[in-house]
């Protein structure tokens, strides 16, 4: 994580951006999809969204949001006594950069996140990496959506092996539609499937799977009662 962080301006304001904030209650959800927001955005989002509203979800779907961001979400989400257990941030531009500074914030004793989506972000291995260290950490996260991204057969192997040998609380992972995971995970996304008792669904639709491997993957899902998998 080279990537040089800028300060943002604490003078900046968005009067509208406050206005939609102010309006919701106190832990509750706070829904702010296409709104334009920029990295800048984030500093009252954290202030007045996260720490003083203390939302329980909030939706920022479809923004221009960087790492730069990313890094102000996952100092709030670090330093304060949050309530959030649900973020998403699909379709933005977090990357692999902002992806390791949301997982080292969820590495600690103090993580509420129970959800995370990172859909469309342009996340390669290397973000998978960061998230698969976390989860061998991290012991509230229930749901990672990874769909739509720049993942291949060593990220999702990554996570896989995370999950296999050391998390006992994810309960589901999404990965659908990151062409580049191939056959070449089945073997060990089947063990992790075996094993890992927590783990109730999975996502791997629209990869670039085998009708072979799409055939084990349902015959061991089917084995395991309430396990639900799309391939």
């Amino acid at each position: 994580m080279n990537q040089l962080l800028l300060p943002i301006n604490q003078d900046y304001h968005n009067v509208n951006l406050e206005k939609l904030i102010a309006k919701c209650q106190l832990h509750s959800k706070v829904i702010l999809e296409k709104q334009g927001l920029t990295d800048r955005d984030m500093s009252i989002v954290a202030d007045q969204a996260i720490i003083q509203r203390q939302c329980t979800e909030l939706w920022l779907k479809h923004n221009t949001i960087t790492s730069q961001g990313a890094l102000i979400l996952a100092d709030a989400l670090q330093h304060n006594n949050v309530a959030l257990s649900e973020l998403y941030l699909y379709g933005n531009q977090i990357s692999d950069v902002g992806s390791g500074l949301l997982a080292k914030a969820m590495s600690t004793e103090h993580s509420t996140l129970k959800r995370l989506s990172l859909g469309f972000n342009g996340i390669t291995d290397e973000g998978a990496r960061y998230f698969a260290d976390m989860l061998k950490i991290n012991r509230t996260l229930i749901h990672l959506l990874l769909s739509t991204n720049q993942i291949s057969d060593r990220g999702c192997l990554h996570l896989a092996n995370a999950i296999l040998y050391h998390n006992t609380t994810l309960e589901r992972l999404d990965l659908d539609s990151n062409h580049a995971v191939t056959d070449s995970s089945v073997k060990t996304l089947v063990a992790t499937i075996q094993v890992n008792d927590n783990l109730i669904g999975l996502n791997l639709a629209d990869c670039t799977l085998s009708a072979s491997s799409k055939a084990k993957l349902h015959q061991v899902a089917k084995a395991k009662q309430y396990f639900q998998l799309w391939v």
